[in-house]
Formats: structure tokens, sequence, C-alpha cells
């Protein structure tokens, strides 16, 4: 066979299972890698996207409505600082973080407290945010048990794009 520079793919994975789904990605990661080719990937398996693409197209209706990195993209639409909190009392902790000034937002995910924080935060106010969170919780009692700076996944982006579009802001 010969070497081709760019390989098309539509939907690798689909109809895989999990494992399967892995071996495929982990060929496809091989031969980008090691033969330099370039792999080009339509998919609404988004979480394919994440684990193989270093740039993504996000198309709608026929139409190109975003492209980057996803590095880039998640820099674009994120709309705040979020994190993700485990603590020895979830309910607990969260009325304490309740308290905090920049502090916009809580919800459950997975278990876990999604803290997220008001637009437009310098890094050390969020360094500030984070360490009136920590005392706050430390000093009550509270054990940590994870605490993870939330991203946003593409399926995250999709969905911003994609409703950004169908509004007319994007």
């Amino acid at each position: 066979m010969n070497r081709p520079q760019i390989i098309f793919l539509d939907e690798p994975t689909l109809g895989l299972d999990p494992r399967g789904q892995r071996e495929i990605q982990q060929l496809l990661f091989d031969i980008n890698k090691s033969d330099g080719i370039t792999i080009f990937i339509t998919s609404h398996m988004l979480k394919d996207i994440e684990v193989l693409c270093n740039k993504v197209c996000i198309i709608k209706d026929g139409s190109l409505v975003e492209q980057g990195s996803i590095l880039e993209l998640q820099e674009k639409y994120r709309d705040g600082y979020s994190m993700l909190l485990q603590t020895s009392d979830n309910d607990a902790a969260e009325s304490l973080i309740r308290k905090i000034k920049r502090v916009t937002r809580i919800s459950r995910e997975d278990g876990q407290l999604l803290i997220e924080c008001e637009s437009g935060l310098s890094d050390d106010e969020v360094m500030s945010v984070k360490h009136e969170l920590v005392t706050a919780i430390l000093s009550s009692g509270l054990d940590i048990h994870e605490m993870t700076h939330k991203t946003l996944s593409m399926e995250d982006i999709f969905f911003k794009v994609t409703d950004a579009e169908k509004e007319g802001i994007a």
C-alpha cells in the first residue's frame, strides 16, 4: 500500500465496543505520529475528537461555523473559571462556598461540587477565590478529597457554538 499524506475517515469508531474504540484511536494516533500522516475525521463522537484531534471544525447545516485547536476553543467559549470539588461533606462545603463573593453558581456533577466563578477574573483573582475556598473548608474541619480545574469538553463547545449560531449570536 502506498503512503498517503492524508487519510479521510468517517465515524471510525462507530459501532465498536470500548476496547475496539481505544484500539482504533491508538492505531490512528500511531499512524499520525510515526508516519506523519494527516488524518481527517468526521464524527459525531465528540469524545473521539477530544482524544484524537488537535484541530477541529464544527459544521452546522453544511456550513463551517467554528474552527481552531481544542485549547483555543476552550478559551474562547469559557464563561469564567470553573472547578470541581469533592470534600468529606459536600453539603456543608456548599453552604460555606456560597458565602464567597466571586462564586456565581454551585451545582452537582457526578457527586462533586461544580463551582463557577464570575467572568473576567484575572489569574490572581482566581487564586484568591481558591485560597478563600480552601481556607473556609479546612478551617471548618472538612477534608478536601479532590479539587480540579474544569475545562470545557468538545460537547460543551459544540452546544455553545451551535446554540449561538441558532440564536444569531456567532
